[in-house]
């Protein structure tokens, strides 16, 4: 009888170590996602996390870990206001669920002190907008402070060859501040390599 007891016992601590195995296999080893499914949660994620945001994917390709996907992703926050905040994240999902592998900060807008800060080169539109606001030009700065931060609208334009103002450039960014309280817009040209002021003017609405 108390043979048979052990075997009970010893066949119950089996079963149960067995059991939390299966469990704990299950739970590390990620299932199988297809590219739209882990888009889709991604995406999700950043947007609950985000909610006023600008998410876009901007790279998937399978990860390095098997069944997962790398995918690369931009935030943009306050898109048109003088200086929007922009970051790239880039996720191994579901190897690391949605923790992001890199962080990029690329413009930041820090509320409290009113700064605009921009790192790195003006290589996307987020940038050419929050590098012009951030170079103090008085005509910008006159623009937006007479209408009000949140009361003007920002947008950027890439050109390999433009003419503004009877002046031609090459490989620049044409940054235009408009609000419907003023009837005339703003502008400012930068160097798309090293972010420099090449122009500023202004315009009839």
């Amino acid at each position: 009888m108390d043979l048979l007891v052990r075997v009970f016992l010893i066949a119950m601590v089996v079963i149960g170590i067995l059991s939390i195995g299966f469990v704990l296999v299950q739970r590390v080893v990620p299932s199988s996602l297809t590219e739209s499914q882990a888009v889709t949660l991604i995406k999700n994620d950043l947007q609950i996390q985000n909610p006023s945001a600008n998410i876009t994917i901007t790279s998937v390709t399978p990860s390095v870990y098997s069944g997962s996907w790398h995918i690369v992703a931009s935030v943009t926050s306050n898109v048109t206001s003088p200086c929007p905040s922009y970051s790239v994240d880039s996720f191994d999902y579901p190897q690391f669920s949605f923790v992001n592998g890199t962080d990029n900060i690329y413009t930041r807008w820090n509320s409290s002190s009113q700064a605009c800060y921009v790192y790195g080169s003006v290589s996307s539109a987020p940038s050419a907008i929050a590098k012009s606001y951030s170079l103090n030009v008085p005509l910008i700065r006159s623009y937006v402070g007479t209408v009000g931060f949140y009361n003007v609208t920002v947008t950027a334009s890439y050109f390999s060859s433009l003419n503004a103002q009877g002046s031609n450039y090459t490989d620049a960014w044409l940054v235009k501040y408009s609000s419907t309280k003023l009837n005339y817009s703003a502008y400012a040209v930068l160097q798309e390599t090293s972010g420099s002021l090449l122009a500023y003017y202004t315009q009839s609405a």
